[in-house]
């Protein structure tokens, strides 16, 4: 599928995808040249562009069209202007993610800040690039332990819609493990984190005692320091 696209069109498109890449998420298909979805698991905006024509044009589809009205756009257009309605589009993501309503719920946001801000990845590649496999091991570890943790602790939840929205989150995330980007990734554990954490404070002391610690070594001070010691790490099943 690369090949089926203008190294041209790469030098152009990709680095605007990394970017970005807090906002939007790119899906592999063989079908389009690009296919980019909102990374807000809610909601349903997309960017669509079929290959290249004969003529070196686009044809694109995406929604919303703009931060003033929300209907789907299609038109064909240059190389100069895929790109200037592929950042038209995540300027639409980001004033949604900038604008505060009252169906927002602030208290989760404050906690999925406050754990992003403590998890997240710096490194250079970390906004486009996957954990490496100890990590990726370790992660599908915690979110299964997580999941234990909601199950066992659903009766101290607020409403039991909650313990079924994690639970799907988890599953999401879990499928996504290998694809996504590293601070995807974190950003997506956050807001489990503070779905979690919101529901009081019995919850919040459970939620870090029982896994902040053990999370932040492995994520940020490296976990298994080389394959080898991956290897002999799940061999034992001890992360």
């Amino acid at each position: 599928m690369k090949k089926k696209i203008a190294v041209a069109v790469w030098q152009k498109i990709q680095p605007l995808i990394d970017s970005y890449s807090k906002l939007f998420s790119p899906k592999k298909t063989d079908q389009l040249a690009f296919h980019l979805v909102d990374n807000d698991s809610e909601s349903t905006f997309y960017f669509k562009s079929k290959l290249q024509d004969t003529n070196g044009n686009f044809n694109v589809e995406f929604y919303p069209f703009s931060i003033e009205l929300l209907k789907i756009h299609e038109e064909t257009v240059s190389l100069e202007g895929l790109v200037n309605y592929i950042k038209k589009w995540a300027d639409v993501l980001k004033t949604y993610e900038d604008t505060p309503t009252f169906y927002d719920d602030h208290a989760q946001k404050k906690y999925e800040d406050y754990y992003f801000e403590e998890f997240k990845i710096i490194n250079p590649e970390a906004d486009y690039a996957p954990f490496d496999p100890p990590k990726v091991i370790y992660l599908e570890y915690h979110i299964e332990q997580v999941k234990e943790f909601v199950n066992e602790n659903a009766s101290v939840f607020k409403n039991s819609e909650i313990v079924k929205e994690i639970n799907s989150d988890c599953d999401n995330l879990l499928e996504e493990l290998t694809s996504s980007s590293q601070n995807t990734v974190v950003k997506k554990l956050a807001k489990i984190w503070a779905k979690i954490s919101k529901n009081g404070a019995k919850l919040l002391k459970k939620l870090l005692s029982s896994f902040g610690q053990e999370l932040q070594k492995k994520l940020i001070e490296g976990g298994a320091e080389s394959f080898t010691d991956f290897l002999g790490e799940l061999g034992k099943n001890s992360f």
